[in-house]
């Protein structure tokens, strides 16, 4: 994250999510910030992306809503 956050000049980098819906049901979901780092649990400090925690946690919820739509 801290390539990220010295780009935005914050500390704490809120996680930011898009979505694109197909007849009312959300099909795609994409962020402008990196997950993929987090999820692999390898890091890049000079990618825009969000910490391990972060993103871990944000897959988990992303994963759960697709589940149960």
């Amino acid at each position: 994250m801290a390539a990220l956050a010295q780009q935005v000049r914050r500390a704490r980098i809120e996680p930011r999510l898009e979505g694109v819906r197909l007849d009312g049901h959300l099909v795609v979901v994409c962020s402008p910030y990196g997950l993929a780092g987090g999820w692999e649990l390898s890091p890049n400090p000079y990618a825009l992306a969000l910490d391990q925690s972060g993103s871990l946690a944000l897959g988990m919820n992303i994963l759960m809503a697709a589940l149960t739509q």
